[in-house]
């Protein structure tokens, strides 16, 4: 699968590209049985909102709205670049996870304690 977006063309006239927005909030949870991930994007031509579930042992993937999830931050992180019109700050907050999930056939999975993070991204380049 080719994910080069260098390569992209979102605008009829190329030389608008430079001048795309981005914002997202990112959110992941990695653990020996599977991962957690949730998306809150602006595109600045397209909002998204995705979460999703992926089972490591089934390699199965769940789109899920069933999730009951609390972050506790334990230490921060923020990288600024400032070029010219290239914009990006990102701000990074890592913690522990707790939250409950409802699987597919209504069992209620609950992890306590997961690392993991938390990421907004605001970028112009």
């Amino acid at each position: 699968m080719d994910c080069n977006l260098e390569a992209a063309h979102f605008y009829s006239m190329r030389i608008f590209q430079r001048f795309r927005i981005k914002r997202w909030d990112y959110y992941a949870v990695f653990t020996p049985r599977g991962f957690f991930s949730a998306t809150i994007a602006d595109l600045g031509y397209a909002g998204i909102l995705f979460v999703y579930v992926m089972d490591f042992e089934t390699k199965e993937l769940h789109a899920e709205d069933r999730l009951d999830l609390t972050f506790t931050p334990l230490k921060e992180r923020v990288a600024k670049t400032k070029l010219g019109i290239v914009f990006s700050e990102v701000n990074q907050i890592f913690g522990h996870y707790n939250e409950k999930v409802i699987a597919d056939d209504g069992e209620v999975l609950q992890f306590r304690d997961l690392v993991g993070f938390a990421e907004e991204h605001h970028a112009r380049w």
